[in-house]
């Protein structure tokens, strides 16, 4: 498992992620709100489309100054993303950069399924590899006879 996600922000794919002294500064700068209270605050104010699996924002309590936060440390320590096909480093000042010209002044849709799908995944963890299929024994009916 994984704590770290890849989603569709700004112009490309970027890798969030938040170790834990991003998230003691995430926690820090949203009031010393706690990372869990945060992320039941996003829960309340996202949904997912029956249909496509997509996440989308539903007026509720989470605030925009949690999400910018989240996502602005979480590009920065996921350090890398796609954009028009090609792999770029994102630095600190290029996180801000992006949620700045993201996030700010954007409607909330646009990044606030965004702030969930990060702590979403550093909370549950993602899997990265589907599980195997356990081999099933069969018996048969007139013998004890295991077959697989």
């Amino acid at each position: 498992m994984t704590t770290s996600v890849e989603l569709e922000f700004g112009p490309g794919r970027y890798r969030f992620f938040l170790p834990l002294k991003a998230q003691i500064e995430v926690e820090r700068l949203c009031g010393n709100k706690a990372i869990g209270t945060i992320y039941d605050e996003l829960c309340g104010s996202v949904g997912i489309n029956q249909e496509s699996g997509a996440a989308l924002y539903l007026p509720g309590p989470a605030r925009a100054k949690d999400a910018y936060e989240v996502i602005r440390l979480a590009a920065q320590y996921g350090s890398e993303g796609f954009v028009a096909g090609q792999r770029v480093a994102v630095s600190a000042i290029d996180a801000t950069r992006l949620v700045d010209q993201h996030v700010d002044g954007r409607p909330y849709a646009e990044f606030m399924p965004v702030a969930w799908s990060t702590l979403k995944a550093l909370l549950t963890g993602i899997q990265l590899d589907a599980p195997k299929k356990k081999e099933r024994r069969k018996r048969t009916s007139r013998s004890n006879e295991v077959k697989s």
